[in-house]
């Protein structure tokens, strides 16, 4: 893959006034862009540690996942499950740590907000019409989420009525006599029953993938910036916590 001044010298074809034009409107501020952007994060870095450091907080350790957990208000268990989790929680957790660990929820969340804050707004100069944009995307996504479970739920009570015709037509069944047509159409019937409840639960399944792929395609098929400034009344936030640096 080529370089910017690769791709702008064949974009100029020698044409050196062209050139010139390209390396100063283009060129120049994008290396000078790169090494901000640069010099900001290992400034950035550089102080997350230092005050990790001065918090007694290492990588790797419960006290540095207890950041997220006070700062986005739950905690995952080892089964997957979230739940609340609050200061007395992390005060009975930690009692020596409690308040140094609250310290870097405080110190996170202040740099989460200021980036949070500065890409809204490049996005917003850029993209003036991005939020509407989005907030269409989410409300779209949002409702076919919405259709298809509900339509998981009249299908489940579907199923459980056949079900129950099942079980009906079985008791009938056992009462009939052997060799009678009646007993053969009701063994025909508790069939085309059951093949009816396999049908409803293959549909059940694709109405639960299209489901969950709406609800998550309302949340990523915006940029994760947009979706915070839209919807972020709970506060959560992927804390600053030295599990994040590389």
């Amino acid at each position: 893959m080529k370089d910017v001044g690769r791709n702008l010298d064949m974009a100029a074809r020698k044409n050196e006034a062209l050139r010139k034009d390209l390396k100063e409107q283009f060129e120049d501020p994008f290396y000078q862009g790169k090494a901000s952007y640069a010099r900001e994060v290992r400034e950035r870095l550089a102080d997350l540690k230092e005050t990790m450091d001065a918090l007694g907080i290492k990588k790797g350790t419960k006290e540095s996942a207890a950041i997220q957990w006070v700062g986005e208000g739950q905690k995952q268990d080892k089964y997957g499950e979230l739940h609340p989790y609050t200061r007395e929680d992390l005060k009975r957790e930690f009692p020596e740590k409690h308040q140094d660990i609250i310290a870097a929820e405080q110190y996170s969340r202040k740099v989460y907000d200021e980036y949070i804050t500065r890409i809204n707004e490049t996005l917003m100069n850029i993209y003036p019409d991005a939020l509407e944009r989005a907030r269409e995307d989410l409300v779209l996504h949002r409702d076919a989420s919405v259709y298809y479970r509900e339509q998981i739920r009249t299908q489940k009570k579907l199923l459980a009525e056949i079900h129950e015709k099942i079980e009906e037509k079985k008791i009938l069944w056992t009462k009939k006599k052997d060799g009678t047509r009646v007993k053969a159409d009701l063994a025909n019937s508790i069939l085309y029953n059951r093949r009816g409840a396999e049908n409803v639960k293959r549909r059940i399944k694709r109405y639960e993938e299209l489901a969950e792929r709406h609800f998550h395609t309302a949340v990523s098929c915006i940029s994760p910036q947009l979706y915070w400034q839209i919807s972020a009344p709970d506060g959560r936030f992927h804390a600053l916590s030295l599990e994040n640096v590389r």
